[in-house]
C-alpha cells in the first residue's frame, strides 16, 4: 500500500495511524448517478429507487460516518481521486467481466464480447 511505503520514509509519521479514505461520505445513489451519467447504456438497469430511512440525496437520515484523512495528506503528501472519477475507474475495470445471472447491473453483455468469425 502506498501509505505504508510513504510512512516509512517520513520520520514524523512515527506513532501515527493513518486512515486512508476519500474526503467525504457517499451514498449508493451517487454511485448509480455516476454510472448513469457516464454509461447511459446501463441507465435502465441501475437502481434509482431510494430505500426507506434515507433523504432525497440517498444519505441516511441520521447522518453518515466520515473519516479524517488530513494526517495522510499533511504528513505523507497523499492525494485522493474524486468520487465520480473513482466510480468511472471502477466501471472501466469491471466492464469486461461477464454479466451476472442474478439481474445485477451489467456494464457489458456477452453479445458485446462476441467476435466475428
Amino acid at each position: 500500500m502506498v501509505s505504508q511505503c510513504l510512512s516509512q520514509d517520513a520520520p514524523e509519521a512515527g506513532n501515527h495511524r493513518f486512515l486512508v479514505c476519500g474526503d467525504r461520505p457517499y451514498a449508493n445513489k451517487e454511485m448509480s448517478d455516476a454510472f448513469i451519467k457516464h454509461y447511459p447504456e446501463i441507465a435502465s438497469k441501475a437502481p434509482t429507487k431510494l430505500p426507506g430511512g434515507v433523504d432525497s440525496n440517498g444519505l441516511p437520515a441520521g447522518g453518515c460516518y466520515a473519516g479524517d484523512n488530513s494526517l495522510s495528506k499533511n504528513l505523507l503528501g497523499m492525494t485522493y481521486r474524486g468520487f465520480e472519477d473513482t466510480m468511472i475507474q471502477f466501471a472501466e475495470s469491471v466492464k469486461h467481466l461477464p454479466p451476472k445471472s442474478n439481474g445485477g447491473i451489467r456494464l457489458t453483455t456477452l453479445k458485446d464480447k462476441a467476435t466475428p468469425k
